[in-house]
């Protein structure tokens, strides 16, 4: 390929996006300077707020909205040193990518000052509760997602809202079982981290030989199997052509890890909505969201207020300048359910109970992992702080919905993440 592009897309605060669990402290206490959460929120796409029309000089407004976006790009290499965090410490399997994709440069540049070897400097290693998190995470995620590519009964499409420095695409074509299961994948973040992204690929031979010979757009590529698009999520409806890779006729799942809970609510609705209309309504299209539900585990399902450990989780992450109202309004497993529904046009949960569902990570901790994976994980680091993680845990949750198709890939979703062995 070319040499790496530089970013003409990219602004001068911005840098990056959220795509994995984030760890927001060395300590791991809650209270600590900067929090701590396992997973701040994924960029909603866009290059931050519109310029007003009427004057040059921003509005306090448009500044406080460009500040906002600024900090969710900030996020990216939060999560991505997380995962690689996990990693190194021995909880999910070596894979090169996510390195790469970590040490490429900036987009405004063609060099990078990190080697691009598999660990991460020592400064990236998180608490073991959050290598846990990531770890409970990342799985279940990589369940569903394999699952969902085995039981579509053909080649399927991923759409990867605010994808960061996610590796998945290449973790996907590197596994010679799911591979040939993958018609297309569709990432899309902000015009200033697709273009960071491209530039990792361009530099990478390992992230850009399996794309072939892509042709390169502004911010982005597109190839027949994978393309990067830079765009405002939040105005995905607006933006049709966006959606143009996609096959209206393949099975889709949509990927939405810590996009949702910063978006305004009916906004988080719409950018599903605005995916699944693109699909036939024959298609089967499934959507997986790994997102906050702050009230906490064994909140009331009705549940109006937050939690205290939500509660801090959100004032920590305010003073990066997040607003959460997402995380705000969607504060219980069952509220998470409900937002699937709407945006994926499902009946309501009690006339299809196997259509979407939700787990918090404490769930899936105690419940779906087997005595034997869970005392590993356990032993990898010594975990003491017991307490400490099931309320972490407790105030994260990953959910799927699906809409059309028989009952064979619900079922298979809910088995995925169920039971983990």
């Amino acid at each position: 390929m070319s040499a790496p592009l530089r970013d003409p897309c990219a602004e001068p605060a911005a840098s990056t996006s959220s795509s994995d669990l984030a760890a927001s402290s060395s300590s791991s206490k809650p209270v600590a300077s900067g929090g701590l959460t396992l997973g701040l929120p994924r960029s909603k796409g866009g290059g931050g707020a519109k310029a007003s029309s009427s004057s040059s000089t921003p509005t306090a407004l448009e500044l406080r909205k460009r500040h906002e976006d600024d900090s969710i790009r900030s996020t990216d290499n939060d999560a991505i040193g997380s995962r690689l965090s996990a990693i190194q410490a021995g909880y999910l399997e070596k894979e090169p990518f996510s390195q790469l994709l970590y040490a490429g440069p900036p987009a405004s540049s063609s060099s990078s000052s990190h080697s691009p070897t598999l660990n991460p400097p020592p400064t990236l290693h998180r608490p073991p509760i959050i290598n846990i998190g990531t770890y409970l995470r990342c799985t279940a995620i990589d369940r569903i997602v394999a699952s969902f590519l085995a039981s579509s009964g053909g080649k399927a499409q991923i759409v990867s809202l605010g994808a960061g420095s996610d590796s998945r695409f290449w973790r996907i074509a590197a596994d010679p079982n799911l591979s040939p299961r993958l018609a297309h994948y569709l990432e899309l973040d902000f015009s200033s981290v697709t273009a960071r992204k491209l530039a990792s690929i361009q530099r990478q031979p390992a992230l850009s030989q399996p794309l072939g010979e892509p042709t390169l757009e502004r911010c982005g590529l597109l190839s027949p199997r994978y393309a990067l698009r830079g765009c405002d999520l939040r105005r995905l409806a607006d933006e049709g052509e966006i959606l143009t890779s996609l096959d209206p006729s393949r099975p889709t799942l949509i990927l939405a890890e810590c996009v949702l809970s910063y978006m305004p609510p009916q906004e988080s609705v719409d950018v599903l909505a605005a995916v699944a209309r693109r699909m036939e309504e024959t298609t089967p299209v499934a959507a997986v969201c790994y997102e906050m539900c702050v009230a906490g585990e064994g909140a009331d399902e009705g549940a109006t207020m937050m939690g205290k450990f939500g509660q801090t989780m959100l004032r920590n992450l305010e003073t990066r300048g997040l607003s959460l109202s997402g995380a705000r309004q969607y504060r219980t497993t069952s509220s998470h359910v409900e937002r699937l529904q709407a945006g994926l046009s499902l009946p309501a949960i009690t006339q299809t109970p196997r259509r979407a569902s939700s787990l918090s990570l404490a769930r899936i901790y105690s419940s779906s992992l087997s005595p034997t994976l869970r005392n590993r994980i356990n032993r990898i680091e010594g975990l003491d702080e017991v307490e400490e993680l099931q309320m972490l845990l407790g105030c994260y949750a990953v959910s799927w919905g699906v809409r059309g198709g028989d009952e064979t890939l619900p079922a298979s979703l809910e088995r995925a993440l169920r039971s983990i062995e």
